[in-house]
């Protein structure tokens, strides 16, 4: 999940029409059957800060709140990435990763803790193949040891000396160099294929999609289609945004032309590259799709 206020949104209990989520913890719903409101228009605030500093598998500690007097639903993109939730309940939540956008209802007055694992880093911070965490909500401590799960959950409250233990813990189980390597190279290059990253790193094609879907729980296509994503939005919320038009914006960002760029934002959110770019300006009142 990226850095946007699209993104770090979870849910909670209370409203029949949810799916429950994991036990005493949020409910969610697939995005083409829920109905999402903009944070422009509810006030919910999010705010994040870097966290590779305490653990190079880390991106970012990010907090998410909500005002008294409204519910906001989240719409949630696919990213790529895995969070560690922490809800003012007590609940805490690993969060795996997806391909599929959801939207969740947060209540008035909630607030929501949390520490994001880059794509990646999964198995080396959860200690299993990271495919077992794919399109998975469980309880942090289902996966954790119950000390290794205080931690994290201390790291992502930003609790004193968590980032110590956290580095003590995790100090011989750095990210595979290969993988971040990969990962890094498909975030920032649109034209980047597997079959050449694989013999920059003397493995074949198959050993890599293998090695990344083990570590990422994602394949390097499926991460590539969300970093795409994600730069598509950067560019078309630049401040030049009115100077470029979606077939622009789709070639700059790595789509092959227009077309490309609806299928592709519709499959990872749910809605035309318009209306979601709409929503997270404000301008949709409620959106949907299905």
């Amino acid at each position: 999940m990226s850095a946007t206020t699209d993104t770090g949104g979870r849910a909670e209990r209370g409203d029949t029409s949810w799916h429950p989520g994991s036990a005493g913890g949020p409910s969610r719903l697939p995005a083409g059957q829920g109905r999402a409101t903009s944070a422009v228009r509810t006030g919910s605030s999010y705010r994040e800060h870097p966290a590779t500093s305490l653990w190079p598998g880390l991106a970012v500690r990010w907090t998410q709140r909500v005002p008294d007097g409204t519910r906001h639903h989240q719409l949630v993109l696919p990213d790529g990435a895995a969070d560690v939730v922490v809800w003012d309940s007590g609940v805490v939540e690993l969060v795996g990763p997806t391909m599929a956008p959801v939207v969740v209802g947060l209540a008035g007055g909630s607030r929501c803790r949390a520490i994001r694992v880059r794509p990646g880093a999964l198995s080396a911070v959860f200690g299993v193949p990271a495919s077992l965490l794919r399109d998975e909500v469980l309880p942090l401590d289902a996966v954790l040891s119950p000390a290794a799960a205080r931690e994290l959950t201390g790291l992502a409250l930003g609790e004193p000396g968590a980032a110590g233990a956290t580095r003590t813990r995790w100090a011989c189980s750095a990210p595979d160099p290969r993988v971040r390597r990969t990962v890094d190279r498909l975030a920032r290059d649109p034209a980047a294929r597997v079959e050449r990253m694989a013999a920059d790193l003397g493995v074949s094609g198959r050993q890599l999609r293998r090695l990344v879907l083990a570590h990422a729980g994602l394949g390097p296509k499926e991460l590539h289609r969300t970093f795409r994503l994600h730069r598509f939005l950067r560019l078309a919320e630049s401040p030049h945004r009115q100077r470029r038009s979606l077939a622009g914006l789709a070639g700059e960002a790595g789509y092959a032309d227009q077309a490309h760029l609806s299928r592709e934002v519709r499959a990872l959110s749910a809605l035309s590259p318009g209306d979601l770019l709409r929503h997270r300006a404000g301008e949709d009142g409620v959106t949907g799709a299905g």
